[in-house]
């Protein structure tokens, strides 16, 4: 049996979860990639579309005032986490219920 023989062989025998067709490992791997993606997005989100840079107090001007501006839309950028968020939170009761309806089997 050769590598890629193995490979099929173990994708089509592992378990899947049953929503998406995807593999155990394939969810629990978009789980992670997902999970990056959205601690960007919430970096993203969390900004103003315009900031004041600098800690400046009352009364003390050593210069213009600077802002900072998002080259980006930041309701975008929220619509998008509460998108990726959904996914998240669907794909993990997805592996919950894979996790509390099934039997593995692990060779060793």
């Amino acid at each position: 049996m050769s590598i890629g023989d193995a490979r099929n062989h173990h994708r089509t025998s592992a378990q899947e979860a049953p929503e998406r067709g995807i593999t155990i490992d394939e969810a629990l791997i978009l789980l992670a990639q997902l999970s990056g993606r959205k601690e960007r997005l919430n970096g993203l989100a969390s900004r103003q579309p315009q900031e004041r840079l600098g800690n400046r107090y009352f009364g003390s001007s050593n210069g213009p005032i600077e802002y900072r501006y998002a080259n980006y839309d930041v309701a975008q950028a929220e619509a998008d986490y509460r998108a990726v968020a959904d996914e998240i939170a669907a794909l993990q009761l997805e592996l919950d219920l894979v996790n509390q309806t099934e039997v593995f089997s692990v060779e060793l």
